[in-house]
């Protein structure tokens, strides 16, 4: 789930909402930003490790209207639109799993699946897994947040992987509409790439907060797990942040971050990397392509003060990864979104040009203030898809 998308709109107005804001100004150098790196505590590093990003992502043809917007055919019932997930292609088709607002925000949720064979077009197919709606804090499932999916060719199996949270109402001493979040794993009843779109079945969970955290991480828990597979063992990055109040979190640590995770076998058991985490700050939900020539390219959603930021960042080995840099989409006049939330994904096309996905809000939307509430016969915020074509050109 985008947390800062959350605890932008609806937290509670009694919550400090600065002490949580992950927002930092990026520098800016012709059309690519670059953040300065940041050590595991959180505190910038005296000198920089990590190279320049190797890649360079450029704007070929940037679609005005979103895709999927709110009054579609499909978006019945979905009462805030859709968030996260992940956007693939499997032969000539494209596959939509995302998180649908479907009731109460941020806490009545359904994963869908959703295709098109044209990019423009959608058409929803089905409920894959639907929230529990509890707002009690009792329930581990009452929340439920797509995640990318992954193929075991091992077992010829699409394994969709998915966040749930525990769900109550915010108060003095912390975020809870979301929190304690784990990371759930379903795997396809149908064998072979043509079982993306399941069913899918539950076979249990795969990281969640304990022991083994490490100190960045808070009471979120688990907030992502995008994986992809590196040799023979798998990675993922994971997701957490500091949205306590009390005790008071580190302010170097408060924002969201990304760190790495691994596991021998796509089941796990998986294990939080001991060195090196955070890799991103400042970032969230980061989704995994590898290019022909094995470089593997991380697109992310930039929480920097600049709305139209995409941030990505390259690998030659999947473990260590570059500086990020960022894809500022053009504000243009018409262009439907006011904010970019969430990358879904970077497909290769024929013609060599990637397919940006991305969730967006709709500049038509009103715009609301942490804590306030819509007014009267006005609907909130309601994220749509969109997608931009990009020119991927890769450094030796």
């Amino acid at each position: 789930m985008s947390g800062v998308l959350a605890g932008k709109w609806i937290m509670s107005a009694n919550i400090n909402a600065a002490k949580m804001n992950a927002v930092v100004l990026c520098a800016v150098s012709s059309l690519t930003f670059v953040l300065p790196a940041l050590g595991a505590d959180g505190t910038e590093l005296a000198s920089d490790p990590r190279r320049k990003c190797g890649v360079t992502l450029e704007i070929l043809e940037q679609r005005m209207d979103p895709v999927i917007k709110r009054g579609d055919a499909g978006t019945e019932g979905i009462e805030h639109g859709i968030e996260g997930g992940v956007v693939l292609k499997q032969g000539s088709t494209y596959h939509l799993f995302t998180t649908e607002l479907s009731g109460r925000e941020w806490v009545n949720t359904r994963i869908a699946h959703w295709t098109s064979e044209n990019r423009l077009n959608w058409s929803r197919r089905s409920t894959v897994f639907e929230s529990s709606g509890d707002f009690t804090g009792k329930d581990v499932r009452a929340s439920l947040w797509a995640m990318p999916l992954a193929y075991d060719d091992l077992a010829r199996r699409w394994n969709l992987f998915y966040v749930a949270y525990r769900s109550k109402p915010n108060d003095d001493t912390g975020w809870y509409i979301n929190h304690d979040g784990r990371v759930f794993r379903a795997v396809s009843e149908v064998k072979g790439r043509d079982g993306v779109a399941g069913p899918y079945r539950d076979v249990g969970g795969v990281l969640q907060p304990g022991p083994q955290s490490q100190p960045w991480e808070g009471l979120q828990g688990s907030d992502s797990f995008h994986i992809y597979q590196v040799g023979n063992r798998w990675m993922a990055f994971y997701g957490s942040a500091q949205t306590q109040l009390v005790p008071k979190p580190n302010p170097a640590l408060a924002k969201w971050n990304v760190g790495l995770a691994e596991a021998e076998a796509i089941g796990g058991p998986w294990k939080r990397r001991p060195k090196g985490n955070p890799i991103f700050a400042n970032a969230e939900n980061p989704v995994v392509t590898r290019l022909p020539s094995g470089r593997y390219v991380a697109i992310f959603d930039a929480l920097c003060d600049k709305p139209l930021f995409i941030g990505y960042a390259d690998s030659r080995d999947g473990i260590q990864w570059s500086q990020p840099a960022y894809l500022e989409l053009r504000q243009s006049k018409g262009f439907w979104a006011r904010e970019i939330r969430t990358p879904l994904g970077l497909i290769k096309e024929s013609d060599g040009s990637y397919s940006l996905f991305y969730t967006g809000y709709h500049c038509q939307d009103p715009l609301l203030q942490p804590g306030q509430i819509p007014e009267e016969g006005t609907k909130p915020p309601f994220p749509c898809l969109g997608f931009v074509s990009v020119r991927l050109v890769a450094s030796p």
